[in-house]
């Protein structure tokens, strides 16, 4: 009795550091760096936006393209992207970029570098993969948002599009912005969407209303797997452990 006594003091002793060697490994696969990661979403409602522009134009945004062209120059003869209704409310995702430089792919399109820490949203910035076309209810001319990141300035969060014939003016402010950091250090962070002061000084559109709200935005952190070796070892270490206690218990 004393034997399976020991024995099994040495085996909770090494079911302990295995399970703590287990979490270690879980703890270190699920910490992201400290540069901003993820995903963020843009809900846009295009009646909404049509009239926060003035004139009888009609303006709106007609179609989106995700990551998978950031390299596509945009025009009013690009196809593909997602086409968009005119007077309904919409979603798309745009991907934080991993690139810490800016990717220039010529005059048309740059992706945007993200060189913000999650710990200090007042300094860098946040890359997001995408590009809208925008155009009048009668067609013939078009506007290319695209390339856009985030910033802070003074407290305020502003989303930033390149154009290469208007610069990299903010588009959009977020209102009522709302952030945090989770234990991983990651950052979430969600608003309401306004146009800026900026948003018609680079385009063919003026003094655009800035009190109408536009839709929603939000950033979180994608989800990180655990990686199949790392549950493999753990259930590999707990089926050693079963089995050497069921050693112990017959030699008892």
């Amino acid at each position: 009795m004393y034997l399976f006594k020991k024995h099994s003091h040495k085996l909770a002793s090494a079911g302990v550091l295995a399970i703590g060697l287990f979490g270690g490994l879980l703890t270190t696969t699920d910490a992201n760096a400290a540069l901003v990661s993820g995903v963020a979403n843009l809900t846009i409602d295009n009646s909404a936006f049509t009239s926060a522009v003035p004139g009888s134009e009609g303006w709106y945004i007609a179609n989106f393209w995700d990551k998978n062209h950031n390299a596509t120059p945009i025009t009013l003869d690009t196809t593909g992207g997602v086409a968009l209704s005119q007077t309904g409310t919409f979603s798309v995702s745009l991907a934080v970029n991993t690139n810490t430089s800016t990717i220039n792919y010529g005059a048309a399109r740059k992706q945007q570098a993200t060189t913000m820490d999650a710990g200090n949203t007042a300094a860098g910035q946040i890359g997001l993969s995408g590009a809208f076309r925008m155009e009048p209810a009668a067609g013939g001319t078009y506007l290319n948002p695209a390339d856009f990141f985030l910033k802070k300035t003074a407290g305020q969060w502003d989303i930033y599009t390149y154009s290469s014939g208007f610069g990299q003016p903010a588009l959009f402010r977020l209102v009522n912005a709302s952030e945090s950091v989770n234990a991983n250090g990651e950052l979430s962070l969600s608003g309401d969407v306004y146009f800026t002061a900026q948003s018609f000084s680079w385009n063919l559109l003026l003094n655009g209303s800035q009190s109408v709200k536009l839709g929603t935005f939000s950033l979180a952190p994608s989800a990180v797997p655990v990686p199949a070796a790392v549950w493999l070892f753990g259930s590999g270490l707990l089926g050693l452990l079963g089995s050497a206690r069921g050693k112990i218990r017959l030699s008892a």
